[in-house]
């Protein structure tokens, strides 16, 4: 009673204490057990080198015992494991733990406590690939279970996905946290559900998916808005991370919002400032690109003596300052203009050109013409050319959302 309710310093006492009057000698398993329990004990201290001496004479008592439970044996060799664990000691920890899991019985949850434990180990060892299957049989075990527990289910599958991240297998990561909010209930367990809205979030971020990360955050974010008492904390860092996926997007306008949401925040709103900054002053040099080029290119019309590769060099800047500043329907209009100035000069271009540029200008061209006849390989074939051709940063993105286009049509 007193370990249970946490009142181990006495608890080790009275276990001591009862130590003398338990010899091995006359009374094994009663000693066995009560050493069990005393190393419990001293692992809740800490204590975790008198925990495994204590866990190690019940061990070679329950030896002698011909009639005593495996699945005792096996709970003392898992507490062993976890001692070490406790102390990083990983390789000794496993050892443990796989001695424990010969002495469990198959399909009980002790044995899916094991499981997990090592699956925990290895991936803390820095084998988050080993950590995977152990963690894989705990699942299906608790699974398996009638009732099931929602609470070790959701544990699971959280360390689950962690070793998945480890291994940079994210879409996998992603389908764990997904199958863990299926056990978990949002009324109830506000928190941890936006926590984990919040990882889903990260990942889907990771890759690129901007959209779903939108989607896991804004829901996190309402469950923190509507929760009482409110955690400005947890608010504030939602609507920061909300801020950079905006910002890693390219709409630096959204983002430099969500930012200054952050702002009102006294306690978190130096770094939301500096990205605030960051971002206006970002926001300000693509708008002043774009104006730039804007005015480039009317000189340019205004030019009797413009060279077709000048030309189409600021068209493409054009094209990529709009997708910069989060316009694509802007942006697709442009790549649209430079296509047809193209289209212009069809009868002087060479796809034998000196000028490496020009050659390139010749094949986009091509690309253009076999789009239009539906020719997509041919299409494609000539994007893959012009955009090995080209010297142009600006002129080769053009190309490869020409080529994007291609693929999706």
């Amino acid at each position: 009673f007193q370990r249970e309710t946490g009142r181990l310093p006495l608890a080790v006492l009275n276990y001591v204490a009862a130590l003398e009057h338990q010899p091995a000698q006359l009374l094994a398993r009663d000693r066995a057990k009560t050493l069990r329990n005393l190393g419990r004990a001293y692992a809740g201290l800490e204590r975790y080198d008198e925990a495994r001496d204590v866990w190690t004479e019940a061990l070679e008592l329950s030896q002698e015992l011909p009639d005593e439970s495996p699945q005792e044996i096996a709970l003392t060799h898992h507490a062993i494991g976890e001692a070490y664990r406790s102390q990083g000691h990983y390789r000794d920890a496993e050892m443990s733990l796989r001695e424990a899991l010969h002495h469990h019985s198959d399909g009980n949850l002790a044995q899916a406590e094991t499981l997990r434990a090592l699956g925990q180990t290895m991936h803390a060892a820095g084998r988050p690939e080993a950590a995977i299957q152990p963690l894989k049989d705990a699942l299906d075990i608790e699974k398996a279970q009638s009732p099931q527990s929602n609470a070790r289910l959701v544990n699971t599958l959280r360390l689950l996905a962690d070793a998945q991240e480890s291994r940079h297998d994210l879409s996998a990561a992603v389908a764990r946290h997904h199958e863990a909010l299926v056990y978990m209930d949002r009324r109830t367990q506000p928190v941890p559900y936006a926590d984990t809205l919040r990882t889903l979030g990260r990942l889907y971020h990771a890759q690129e998916e901007f959209e779903a990360a939108h989607k896991a955050y804004a829901e996190a974010l309402e469950i923190e808005n509507d929760h009482v008492p409110r955690s400005d904390e947890r608010v504030s860092a939602t609507l920061q991370a909300i801020a950079t996926v905006y910002r890693d997007q390219g709409d630096l306008e959204r983002a430099a919002e969500y930012y200054q949401q952050v702002t009102g925040y006294a306690n978190y709103s130096r770094r939301a400032t500096d990205d605030l900054r960051e971002t206006l002053d970002e926001l300000e040099r693509r708008r002043a690109m774009l104006q730039a080029a804007q005015q480039s290119l009317t000189l340019l019309d205004r030019s009797d003596n413009t060279g077709l590769k000048d030309l189409v060099f600021i068209m493409a800047l054009i094209a990529r300052s709009y997708a910069n500043l989060n316009q694509p329907q802007t942006s697709a209009e442009a790549i649209h203009n430079l296509l047809d100035s193209l289209a212009e000069y069809h009868d002087d271009l060479d796809t034998d050109a000196e000028d490496p540029d020009l050659r390139a200008l010749a094949w986009l061209d091509a690309a253009a013409d076999a789009d239009r006849s539906d020719d997509v390989r041919a299409a494609q074939r000539a994007c893959n050319l012009a955009h090995k051709l080209t010297s142009n940063d600006n002129l080769r993105w053009v190309i490869e959302q020409f080529a994007q286009s291609l693929s999706q049509n």
